[in-house]
């Protein structure tokens, strides 16, 4: 029977990293279903969504992972979706509605305030990319959201809720539907 987890990996960046990992997880018979890596600063950090054949090919997976934490000095985690095989057939991540874009100073709380409002409105938040330029004065905040709006929702209301927030953040925040 297929087991399906989620894999997490932080670690210093240098080149062949993700060559590593995935040779591990290739060699241990596991199958890339999802994935996402990123780059802070010096550091990687990669979500990894993995099913596997068998315990044993898990149980494989992750002593590899743990001689690479050592090895390479990268931190792992694993996590096991109990109710079984995820996000196959109509159980499948919904696409993007909308996109979001909060741009302008950098301040504490925009991420916070922005994803509150959102959820208020019951949106579900399927991919965020923040990124500050320090190279600027102030600070510039730039931010990405791919979201997933409920069909009933007025998106009129959220409109105009999306301005008084930027009002209030003194930001530029834009909507705009994905085609």
């Amino acid at each position: 029977m297929l087991k399906q987890f989620m894999l997490s990996v932080v670690g210093q960046d240098r080149p062949g990293v993700l060559a590593e990992l995935t040779e591990v997880i290739y060699r241990c018979n596991g199958n890339i279903e999802d994935s996402r890596m990123a780059l802070f600063g010096f550091l990687f950090g990669c979500l990894i969504q993995i099913t596997v054949r068998s315990d044993q090919d898990l149980e494989r997976l992750k002593t590899e992972f743990e001689g690479l934490e050592v090895e390479k000095g990268i931190q792992c985690a694993f996590f096991t979706f109990e109710s079984g095989i995820q996000r196959l057939g109509d159980n499948s991540q919904p696409d993007p509605d909308y996109q979001i874009r909060v741009r302008g100073s950098d301040k504490a709380g925009i991420v916070y305030r922005t994803a509150a409002m959102l959820a208020s409105f019951n949106i579900n938040i399927l991919s965020l990319q923040t990124h500050v330029d320090r190279s600027r004065e102030p600070a510039f905040m730039d931010m990405c959201l791919q979201v997933s709006v409920p069909w009933e929702l007025d998106t009129e209301k959220l409109r105009n809720n999306m301005g008084f927030l930027a009002q209030e953040l003194n930001e530029s925040i834009t909507l705009s539907r994905c085609s």
